[in-house]
């Protein structure tokens, strides 16, 4: 039986009869499912725990029914990327913006980028490939397991908008429909011996008003924008706003609820693609996206990250961990950590390698939630650890803090019996690899 199925019922029982925290009720579940799903506090490897709050608390917040003028999705800011014609792009982009900051080449054409951006208008795009299975979903689906949850006809996907959903391929289609063919590398971009279609593929990004993708981070990419517009927010490494970002959140629902507080910093870099816009996204900078109506774009990665990045020795580590070098894998989080030290993933990633020893794993764990006080599974682990060592006063006092940040989130439960598989979000990817 689906590990989420029959939550509601004893979580309510539990509650009513013997009047217990409904939060606390909560955790415990979600806790002892993925136990049930092989998820243990002794993480085997640096795959971790996809949290169940987390899940949840992706559907916290309802969407107000505000008008356009009201909504912060739509109060759009002043562009403050650079934006280079190509001629400036040739003889600034390698000293000045790659692996540095962020940049928009507009004005560019290809022939490629011409074709594909003809054979991507809607109705083309419905005639032609209305009937190629896609899988979509929440945009925080794609972050933290790096699939869709579900597959559907394209044209029902497209015809249905606006939904919840959001279509970020992984190549396959863009594969199967041959609009990947023949494509041709941005400006300078191949001279990096970094990016080739044949081992990362073009990926097509497709959702309505509002869709998007939370706060991630990754390897060098670039975003070119063919229909539609595109709300941004990018951050450096270690620029992060302390005031946190749940990323099971999109950016519309972060834009909207999450963009004050004391100590919020706004994000470096805000601007909005246009058609035709390539921006470029330097590596390990936290980036978020949020459709502004109809948006659809295409997405590439480069193959490897650079040596002297976080991310580089983020991913160093968890391998080193998976081959059993247990102290390499250390010296390298630690190392990702002081590069990037507002990444709460890369923090727990170093508490989770101490797990045989909680008092230092309980130590990086705290650090990495003070880098973001928002982050569920970092919670999770802290009670957990909290539990082991017998902190019942500190295990209360994170769990009343818990539920003064997610109220309303037994109510999320209900939400979540129904859907097909919990076992595919037991587990959260260690880094994850989607954009």
């Amino acid at each position: 039986m689906d590990g989420a199925v029959g939550w509601s019922m004893p979580g309510l029982f539990l509650v009513e009869r013997f009047r217990l925290s409904p939060v606390l009720v909560f955790v415990a579940i979600a806790f002892l499912v993925a136990l049930a799903d092989g998820c243990s506090p002794a993480v085997r490897d640096l795959e971790g725990c996809f949290c169940a709050p987390a899940v949840a608390a992706a559907f916290l917040v309802v969407r107000p029914g505000v008008s356009a003028a009201k909504d912060p999705l739509w109060q759009l800011p002043s562009c403050n990327i650079e934006i280079l014609e190509e001629d400036a792009w040739r003889s600034r982009f390698l000293d000045e913006f790659h692996g540095q900051r962020p940049a928009i080449l507009r004005g560019w054409s290809s022939e490629a980028g011409e074709a594909l951006a003809r054979r991507t208008e809607r109705q083309r795009l419905l005639a032609d490939f209305g009937q190629i299975e896609v899988r979509v979903g929440h945009g925080f689906f794609f972050h933290v397991r790096g699939q869709a949850e579900e597959s559907m006809a394209l044209a029902d996907f497209i015809e249905s908008m606006p939904n919840d959903n959001y279509m970020f391929d992984f190549g396959e289609f863009m594969e199967q429909s041959g609009l990947s063919a023949n494509w041709t590398l941005p400006p300078l971009l191949g001279q990096l011996g970094n990016y080739d279609n044949s081992s990362v593929p073009l990926r097509l990004a497709l959702g309505g008003a509002g869709q998007g993708m939370p706060f991630h981070s990754h390897e060098d990419s670039y975003h070119l924008q063919l229909h539609g517009r595109k709300r941004w927010g990018i951050y450096a490494p270690g620029k992060m706003t302390r005031t946190g970002v749940l990323h099971s959140e999109d950016y519309a629902t972060w834009l909207r609820f999450r963009r004050t507080g004391k100590g919020f910093v706004p994000p470096q870099w805000e601007c909005v693609s246009e058609p035709g816009d390539l921006l470029y996204v330097p590596e390990g900078f936290q980036h978020a996206t949020a459709s502004l109506g109809y948006s659809l774009a295409v997405v590439q990665h480069a193959r490897r990250a650079l040596q002297s990045s976080a991310v580089f020795h983020w991913r160093a580590a968890v391998q080193a961990q998976r081959e059993g070098q247990r102290k390499e894998a250390i010296k390298l989080a630690k190392k990702a950590t002081k590069l990037d030290p507002s990444n709460s993933d890369m923090w727990l990633t170093l508490g989770q390698l101490h797990q045989s020893d909680t008092v230092s794993m309980v130590k990086f764990c705290e650090r990495g939630l003070k880098a973001n006080p928002l982050c569920a599974k970092t919670r999770l682990h802290l009670l957990m650890a909290y539990n082991t060592l017998g902190l019942t006063s500190k295990t209360q006092a994170l769990m009343e803090d818990t539920k003064a940040l997610g109220q309303g989130m037994v109510e999320t439960v209900d939400f979540l019996v129904p859907r097909p598989s919990f076992h595919a979000l037991a587990r959260f990817p260690v880094p994850p690899k989607s954009s």
